[in-house]
């Protein structure tokens, strides 16, 4: 839910794989469409059936995915050392195939009925949660980027109203489905730049959904031991206990080996959170996580750089992106850069180059045709080639409403 859609972009990533669709805009939304429709045919099937599928899926993706597949093993080798090369490959192939499963579940959750989805799942300890909405105080249900999130968060919001935050999707197409899908079963839907409504939502008494376990970089976060590997940790949610006073509840789910059901747990309050300092509070959520995927180790997003930030001096675990992928300039980041960035060249309505806070740049380079050849890897190959280049790049963007790339950079030379 509050996933990084991380969930939904292996379903394009997949697609894109099988069709190889690089071309035009037109022909890359195609794949994205594909995994809609796939959505409403995948939701009607019996869900055994999904689960066979969502196996198959995983293996699908353990060969296709080759940098995901990296990364889990990556992830694999730093957080389980004491395990052999054999009983990590083992966790490999699981963890992929509780990934398929997942992408199975999303498309499940959002289309199936209420009976559907109550049939295979079972909720546990909702008495901690009602206790407080009975008595009209709100309270954070702290999710984690467990494989089976869609339907574990879906099936909750069956027996009890909650409210579930997420981050919003690049793709307008996917943002669509999802916000829809999620809405059958949810109170609402909240994004997560929109802080002022999810404080609301917590003062008003209703209960929020809420996901602490991604990197959002250095700025939002410290550094909390996960693993015994110092990990970015946001400290958002101690912020909002400070705000609204409300108590933490976190939420963790599996699926049974014998009978393949879910099983949704819901514990006890957090106690003393945010008595002592973000860092303590940082620790207890990521000590809680790292209890729970000891014993559930293949259930949890490791397809994803949960240590891509590190402390100052501190080597890079994984191998970089590559930085001819380009990514989808979301509206709402847009508006926020250009809110705190300054004009250099151009006009706020046609921006040419602007400075962020942080002292990087954003070059917008105006496309005629979305058939022509991207400029912002040609200018990014040139910069590469050139080692006396004043820039060192960061990533690449499109932003569709403007028919612009950007080209995001850092000054390395006076």
């Amino acid at each position: 839910m509050h996933s990084d859609s991380l969930i939904f972009n292996y379903w394009v990533y997949l697609l894109v794989q099988l069709t190889k669709a690089k071309t035009t805009m037109f022909i890359r939304d195609i794949p994205v469409k594909l995994g809609i429709q796939l959505i409403g045919l995948i939701g009607v099937l019996p869900y055994p059936t999904q689960v066979f599928i969502g196996k198959g899926l995983g293996i699908l993706m353990l060969f296709l995915a080759r940098n995901r597949r990296r990364i889990a093993t990556q992830n694999f080798q730093l957080c389980f050392p004491n395990l052999d090369s054999r009983e990590r490959k083992k966790l490999l192939i699981e963890n992929f195939k509780s990934t398929g499963i997942g992408l199975m579940e999303a498309a499940f959750s959002w289309t199936a009925n209420s009976t559907r989805i109550k049939a295979i799942s079972e909720v546990k300890g909702i008495e901690h949660l009602r206790a407080f909405q009975d008595s009209g105080k709100g309270a954070i249900v702290l999710g984690f980027h467990l494989t089976s999130l869609e339907l574990g968060g879906n099936a909750l919001a069956l027996h009890i109203p909650i409210a579930a935050m997420y981050r919003q999707h690049r793709n307008p197409h996917f943002e669509k489905a999802m916000c829809e899908g999620r809405l059958n079963n949810v109170t609402d839907v909240i994004e997560r730049d929109d802080v002022r409504n999810m404080l609301r939502s917590l003062k008003s008494g209703k209960s929020v959904w809420y996901a602490a376990d991604q990197d959002y970089g250095a700025t939002h976060s410290l550094f909390a031991p996960f693993f015994n590997i110092p990990t970015a940790t946001i400290t958002a949610t101690s912020r909002f206990v400070k705000m609204t006073d409300v108590p933490v509840i976190p939420m963790t789910h599996y699926r049974h080996p014998q009978t393949g059901k879910l099983i949704i747990q819901l514990h006890p309050a957090l106690e003393g959170f945010t008595s002592k300092d973000d860092y303590t509070d940082a620790c207890v959520i990521n000590n809680f996580l790292e209890e729970f995927l000891q014993q559930h180790p293949a259930d949890y997003l490791w397809l994803h750089r949960r240590f891509k930030t590190r402390p100052p001096g501190m080597p890079n675990l994984y191998d970089p992106k590559s930085l001819y992928k380009i990514q989808t300039l979301r509206e709402l980041q847009y508006e926020k850069t250009m809110k705190e960035s300054k004009l250099l060249n151009g006009s706020k309505e046609r921006p040419k180059l602007i400075q962020l806070p942080n002292g990087e740049y954003f070059k917008f380079i105006y496309r005629k045709s979305f058939f022509q050849r991207s400029p912002a890897r040609q200018y990014t190959r040139e910069w590469q080639k050139d080692k006396d280049s004043e820039k060192q790049i960061v990533k690449l963007f499109r932003y569709i409403p403007l028919n612009a790339e950007v080209v995001r950079y850092i000054k390395i030379k006076s």
